[in-house]
């Protein structure tokens, strides 16, 4: 029958089938002109045709592989794959106000990629399939050993990580993939409180060696104001302050008293031998009562002396005795007066010799102080040193104590860097086998058998069955045929 059919053929279209361009499966060998462009029309329609001649091998084929799909769809055991999602913080959240614990994750200004991956290598690090079942034996799971492999894979662009196990059983892998999560956080908590517990630790004798440092350095303050007896030293300075200011005041009034008995002095130089001018003497003129008394006396025996000499004439007894005695009295004023002068010159020399005195017992008291000064703003400037670093030390020991305080409160705390942000579901849909996948594998699989089958056979098939077919192949004409 297909002899026949390709007997019915055109030779163009007998002359181009077989393996490709310019082979002619009729005559078994390859043309020696290359075919002209046409003809690839020509040889998928040949193959069409000889695949709708074939269709019996083709469909056998088909369902040779479908067939086989199916079968391996039955025989291939059914894998669930359930996935749970867990949140990774870069680092736990704070307690107290001001920064978090000492002891913050590692990776702490790191990316946030970089700190999921590294917590996920050391989950992928760890054998968690014993802490899962011990995890599912507490909890009361009837087959703890029977989990899935656990797959951790971040989610990009967020700080989610991504559980996935795969069992036969959906329920199981559901249970895997949360028992994973669960498993992890847990280990997270528990990574944290150690962490905590070794920043007490470390904290506390933190704590010891500055306490320590801070009474050393009260103590040798307080050493410092004792051995240098800085209260003594400020009395004294006070002492001498005082002292300076006193005789600074007495100097003041003791140069005023100069100025005055420099005044005095020069009026009483002044009025010589002149008694005219003895009315105008200063108050403040010694033996001024004294003086007075001879200047009354002296102008009562003028007065008597002018009245004799108008009663009498110049040469009369009591006249002579008269002027005689107006001459004593001026005499004796005179005195007076030249002892009062030199009772005010020795006053001014006085006061002269204490402003000297007073001016160099004040250098030598203002250098007392500046002693005292300069002692003290050594001291205090130790002092005020040595007091700054014992506030420094007690500052950084109070804030040690709050560290601590906040790690304990971080050790006592649930809060984890890891934790469950969404549980597995069970799942409905197997990952493996698909019987789409498969069934449209088993298509494709069968239809390339059956056109490979067809080609084969067509290849294998003998196509020269009649003398039209040598004439095709070779181009001669047939001139006699032997029985």
């Amino acid at each position: 029958m297909d002899n026949i059919d390709r007997q019915r053929e055109p030779r163009s279209v007998q002359r181009n089938s077989g393996r490709g361009p310019g082979y002619d499966p009729f005559c078994g060998s390859r043309q020696h002109e290359a075919p002209p462009a046409n003809n690839y029309a020509l040889l998928i329609h040949r193959w069409v045709s000889l695949l709708r001649r074939r269709w019996l091998t083709v469909l056998l084929a088909l369902i040779f592989g479908v067939t086989a799909m199916g079968y391996k769809l039955s025989i291939t055991p059914k894998v669930y794959q359930a996935s749970s999602i867990i949140k990774i913080r870069p680092r736990r959240p704070r307690i107290l106000q001001g920064d978090g614990a000492v002891l913050n994750h590692l990776a702490y200004g790191r990316r946030t990629d970089v700190v999921i991956n590294t917590r996920l290598e050391e989950f992928r690090g760890m054998v968690l399939t014993n802490a899962v079942t011990h995890y599912l034996r507490d909890n009361g799971d009837k087959s703890p050993m029977d989990i899935g492999e656990a797959t951790f894979s971040p989610i990009e662009d967020s700080s989610l990580a991504m559980i996935t196990c795969e069992h036969s059983d959906p329920e199981r892998a559901a249970v895997s993939a949360n028992a994973y999560a669960a498993v992890a956080e847990q280990i997270a908590s528990s990574k944290n409180k150690e962490e905590s517990h070794k920043a007490v630790a470390w904290l506390n004798d933190q704590a010891v060696n500055q306490r320590e440092a801070l009474e050393e350095a009260a103590d040798l303050r307080i050493k410092f104001m004792v051995n240098n007896q800085m209260d003594l030293l400020e009395h004294s300075r006070k002492a001498a302050q005082d002292k300076l200011a006193q005789l600074s005041s007495s100097l003041v009034e003791i140069q005023s008293s100069m100025v005055l008995a420099q005044d005095l002095c020069d009026a009483l130089d002044k009025i010589g031998d002149n008694l005219d001018d003895m009315n105008t003497l200063p108050t403040s003129t010694p033996r001024s009562a004294e003086i007075h008394e001879k200047l009354f006396e002296l102008r009562e025996a003028e007065a008597a002396s002018k009245a004799l000499r108008s009663k009498y004439r110049e040469m009369h007894p009591k006249a002579i005795e008269a002027e005689r005695t107006v001459a004593a009295l001026a005499s004796e004023a005179l005195g007076a007066i030249k002892g009062a002068s030199e009772t005010a010159h020795t006053d001014l020399r006085l006061q002269l010799k204490q402003i000297e005195s007073l001016e160099s017992e004040i250098s030598a008291q203002r250098e007392i102080a500046a002693r005292f000064d300069l002692e003290l703003v050594q001291m205090k400037s130790k002092q005020d040193s040595m007091l700054r670093t014992e506030q420094a030390l007690e500052t950084t020991y109070s804030g040690l104590l709050r560290r601590i305080e906040e790690a304990r409160l971080s050790a006592d705390e649930n809060t984890t860097s890891v934790s469950v942000a969404k549980k597995a579901p069970v799942p409905l849909v197997p990952l493996s086998p698909r019987p789409k996948s498969m069934m449209i594998k088993g298509l494709l699989l069968g239809l390339v058998l059956g056109a490979g089958l067809v080609f084969l056979k067509e290849v294998l098939d003998d196509p020269i069955t009649s003398s039209a077919d040598v004439e095709d192949c070779v181009d001669l004409h047939v001139l006699a045929l032997i029985p």
